[in-house]
């Protein structure tokens, strides 16, 4: 029984020493449990004021940070630092970045400990709150807006505005439809809209602006903004080229005018690639006239071709082409002299004809006829050739067996017409002379004389 007792005794002499030697904790006796954190914050920012004290006061603490969980992408964001006489847990940039899609809270775990190392741990929550994308004001994505086309380079033509509620910078980014206009614009930091170039060089009347605006963190947009113009001017349209005319070779003056819309104070240029038969030609303004006589029979002056651009100073033209064919026209043949007269022998006779006739269509067939005086059929002209000749044994004087007797001049009366039906006519007096075509005769078969030596010879 002793024994027990002598037990109990030690027992409670321990638990005695034991609570003895329990010593206070210190107390955290202030702080912020929950903090938030825009994620484009890049600024050193204070989240939470912590107050520690010993127990019982007036032993030395200190505050430090514990542990940052989770671990990623910002552990080394945080700290604390003295704030007066108590500590700060403060974000530092420059370490990580915040993201809210990786990471929307930190846990953030804190000691406050005294001299004799006893510490107590406390949980402060920092929210990252998602940066907020910037809108357009008014908030609508279109618009439209009407500009005078004539600007000089530099000119505001308009503005496009946007806010951030976070107050980031904002940074804007201009596209152009079509593309082929984007020299003519930019964007300034402000949202202002700015014209490089006159806009009449533009050529069009109207474009589409297509802005975006960027926090750095947030892409808006785009917003299409409908540009129309007013005083521009547009691409002369040629409404009768790019074709082939053809013109009969006996064409003179005017052969075409160019037409082109719009067609207000255009300026026009003419090229060609066929110098020798344009000079046929001459052009003015928009009309084109014959300069010279055309000639279809010169093979390489029939066919002529120029190029055509119209300009009203800012805008330019497609070049277009024109092809001209100069055509045949059948032209009256040509005798070289209409009253003519030749000699020749009497007789059955065929002679060329005093003069020559000619025919500037080439490959023409010539018809050749007698149309008067010949009715008891004399005389002939060859139908192709144009010879003349005598159907009969044309004698002017005859022998003492043939006793007929023709004129010693015929008229032949001529027409050659050509396979267009054209003619010409002329005539040709033929003097038939008298040849040597009648042989000696004697009177009398038999003569019969006497003489004698006294007859005179």
């Amino acid at each position: 029984m002793a024994g027990h007792q002598q037990l109990w005794s030690s027992l409670l002499l321990g638990l005695v020493a034991l609570v003895v030697t329990v010593e206070p904790l210190p107390e955290i006796t202030s702080f912020d449990k929950v903090a938030t954190l825009n994620e484009n914050t890049l600024v050193a920012t204070g989240l939470s004021t912590i107050s520690c004290s010993s127990n019982p006061p007036g032993d030395v603490t200190r505050v430090y940070l514990r542990s940052v969980e989770p671990g990623s992408p910002c552990q080394n964001c945080f700290a604390t630092l003295d704030c007066g006489s108590d500590k700060c847990l403060q974000f530092r940039p420059g370490s990580g970045r915040l993201n809210h899609d990786i990471t929307n809270l930190y846990k953030i775990t804190v000691s406050c400990e005294d001299s004799a190392r006893n510490s107590v741990l406390e949980v402060i929550q920092v929210v990252i709150i998602p940066n907020q994308p910037p809108k357009f004001k008014p908030d609508t994505l279109h618009d439209s807006i009407e500009v005078n086309a004539k600007t000089d380079p530099g000119e505001v033509i308009g503005k496009v505005k946007a806010e951030d509620d976070d107050g980031d910078r904002l940074s804007y980014t201009l596209d152009v439809v079509p593309a082929s206009a984007y020299f003519a614009f930019s964007i300034q930091s402000n949202g202002e809209v700015v014209a490089n170039v006159d806009l009449r060089t533009l050529c069009r009347s109207f474009v589409t602006l297509q802005v975006t605006v960027n926090d750095g963190y947030n892409t808006v947009g785009p917003k299409i903004v409908a540009v129309s113009f007013k005083n521009n001017l547009v691409t002369p349209i040629a409404t009768n080229l790019n074709t082939e005319i053809q013109i009969p070779e006996d064409t003179t003056g005017r052969i075409y005018t160019y037409l082109f819309v719009p067609d207000d104070d255009l300026t026009y240029t003419v090229r060609t690639s066929t110098a020798e038969s344009f000079a046929q030609f001459s052009t003015k303004e928009q009309n084109l006239d014959v300069a010279t006589t055309l000639d279809y029979e010169q093979e390489n002056l029939r066919v002529t071709e120029i190029f055509v651009q119209a300009t009203n100073g800012y805008c330019e033209s497609d070049t277009y082409s024109l092809e001209i064919t100069v055509t045949d026209v059948n032209e009256v043949p040509v005798i070289s002299d209409h009253k003519t007269s030749i000699e020749v022998c009497e007789g059955r006779v065929e002679f060329a004809p005093p003069f020559t006739m000619t025919d500037q269509d080439e490959e023409d067939t010539h018809q050749w006829t007698i149309f008067g005086g010949n009715k008891d059929g004399l005389v002939y002209v060859h139908p192709e050739t144009g010879m003349l000749g005598t159907n009969i044994d044309y004698d002017v004087d005859p022998d003492y067996d043939k006793p007929k007797r023709y004129s010693g001049k015929f008229e032949y009366k001529l027409m050659v017409t050509d396979k267009g039906g054209l003619t010409a006519t002329a005539t040709v007096t033929a003097s038939f002379l008298d040849c040597n075509d009648n042989a000696p005769r004697f009177s009398k078969a038999f003569y019969t004389y006497k003489a004698n030596e006294c007859t005179a010879p």
